[in-house]
């Protein structure tokens, strides 16, 4: 006859043994922490010095001192000394810390998820006992249709419901219980993708008009600026055009000061201005325009020379271009004018881009 049962250890009564009770009082000790188990915390690293006789713990990864290599085993405090249990597969244990139960794999501890009354459920109008929601915390989780032979279709609809189009509806992502994005209708019956770096302040990057279907990216880096001043251009000299007005001007991307576009994000950006030129010269050979990178770098394709005059001396360039910039690029519009003078004329020379979405 075996002198232990096989699963839990527990210690048999063997014929003609003397002192039985201590044998059986071995067997109800450890019965009395594996039946029900309730553990206090599974994160404490150290043996809490205030410890009270029967408390539980289940021993976490890094603990120390005498908990140190005993990681996912039961600590129990008896008798003023601590004892230890090693769990196995299908072991139970409620953690009052988390508030739910946690099932051994045969690996690690996993939290197993609190079982939803269904009979507060219903596919009509909510009533007061079912307006408390409910909460689950889990590592995965899955919504999977009824196929033909369990009664549905093989598809499956998960419908949100809110009362009046200002209310809230959709979902809610956190870091660390902090707000970072929204998805839904939140205030009225536009669709948005709202983001936040604090959980304090919060951006629209993306909105869906419902009744037309518009879409707008409102975060979406972009300028329309312009001159209101004649710039002189000195014969045979690239110069930068004073472009040091805005009609307007998303994320102040435009610096009107130094009258060039600042990237501010990685991507691709198209660019564009319309340059008006008066030849102040009769001898004056050509009237260019060019979009620079940096300063100092002219930007592939956005040359542009005059084609023929608007009006008496006066004309008008015009340029477009695809690029990809880095974050903290420049961009700035320099003309140039061949063996003459000329002047850019104020209120119609234009310069405007946006961020490819």
């Amino acid at each position: 006859m075996s002198e232990e049962s096989k699963r839990h250890a527990f210690p048999y009564i063997q014929p003609s043994q003397a002192q039985k009770h201590v044998t059986h009082n071995e067997t109800v000790r450890l019965l009395d922490v594996l039946v029900q188990m309730s553990a206090i915390s599974d994160q404490i690293e150290e043996p809490p010095s205030d410890a009270q006789e029967a408390d539980c713990y289940i021993i976490p990864l890094d603990a120390k001192g005498p908990w140190a290599g005993r990681t996912d085993q039961i600590a129990y405090f008896e008798n003023d000394a601590w004892r230890y249990l090693t769990p196995q597969k299908g072991w139970r244990i409620y953690v009052e810390t988390k508030d739910c139960l946690e099932l051994f794999d045969g690996s690690n501890w996993k939290a197993v998820v609190k079982d939803i009354d269904t009979s507060t459920l219903s596919n009509g109008p909510v009533t007061d006992s079912q307006k408390k929601g409910f909460a689950v915390r889990t590592q995965t989780a899955l919504w999977s249709a009824l196929d033909d032979n369990e009664g549905g279709d093989s598809g499956l609809i998960q419908t949100l419901n809110k009362d009046s189009s200002d209310c809230n509806l959709g979902f809610v992502f956190q870091t660390g219980y902090q707000t970072r994005a929204l998805l839904g209708q939140f205030g009225s019956e536009t669709f948005r993708l709202t983001t936040s770096g604090d959980g304090n302040a919060y951006f629209d990057a993306l909105s869906v008009d419902s009744a037309t279907a518009i879409v707008d990216q409102p975060r979406l880096p972009r300028f329309s600026a312009y001159t209101n001043y004649d710039n002189y251009i000195e014969s045979n000299t690239w110069k930068r055009i004073g472009i040091n007005m805005t009609s307007f001007n998303d994320q102040g991307c435009f610096n009107a000061s130094d009258n060039m576009f600042t990237a501010p994000v990685s991507g691709t950006f198209q660019l564009a201005a319309t340059v008006t030129i008066k030849a102040l010269e009769a001898a004056c050979d050509a009237l260019e325009a060019k979009l620079f990178l940096n300063k100092t770098t002219p930007l592939r394709g956005s040359q542009v020379n005059e084609i023929a005059p608007v009006s008496d001396r006066i004309y008008r360039l015009q340029t477009v271009v695809l690029t990809g910039l880095n974050a903290g690029d420049t961009v700035e519009l320099q003309v140039f004018s061949e063996n003459g003078n000329a002047s850019v004329v104020k209120e119609d020379t234009v310069f405007w881009g946006h961020k490819v979405g």
